[in-house]
């Protein structure tokens, strides 16, 4: 019966695309493996069906190298990393988007898209130097992370 509930809940964390960690010796494991093998695999709760349609509540960042050396661009890059954390949202590096598709991603101003990365994830937002002039684009980018907030169906 145990056997069940864990083969049940790898299935469950593989199909949110998270990697169980294995924290049994080697002999435990090779033992869960035969006997995952010769009972029927467990049917999919229909909850992790839904929750795929959801989209994913990680984002990377992007930005071009010219606004990382600027002092005011870079205090603001970390204001809005904080305010996307805040509303829930999961900032990620540009290397796991390049490697999970499910990952969406802001780009702002126009720095340069690893061919890795799909067109449909990018979402683009003004410059860094744009947003820091403008209050219309900050309120329009508040606007945008309150969205992927929701869609996320965090907050």
């Amino acid at each position: 019966m145990g056997t069940g509930a864990a083969t049940s809940r790898s299935q469950v964390l593989q199909a949110l695309g998270v990697t169980p960690l294995r924290l049994r010796a080697r002999v435990a494991v090779a033992e869960q493996t035969s006997v995952s093998k010769s009972l029927p695999p467990a049917p999919v709760p229909q909850l992790v069906t839904a929750q795929a349609a959801v989209p994913d509540k990680r984002i990377a960042l992007l930005r071009a190298q010219s606004e990382i050396e600027q002092p005011p661009l870079a205090a603001l890059y970390t204001k809005i990393t904080e305010a996307i954390s805040a509303k829930g949202l999961q900032c990620v590096r540009q290397a796991d988007a390049e490697n999970d598709p499910r990952v969406r991603v802001l780009a702002f101003g126009d720095v340069a898209l690893p061919d890795s990365i799909a067109f449909s994830r990018v979402l683009r937002v003004d410059a860094l130097a744009v947003l820091e002039s403008d209050r219309g684009s900050k309120r329009a980018l508040w606007d945008l992370i309150q969205k992927l907030a929701r869609e996320a169906g965090v907050g």
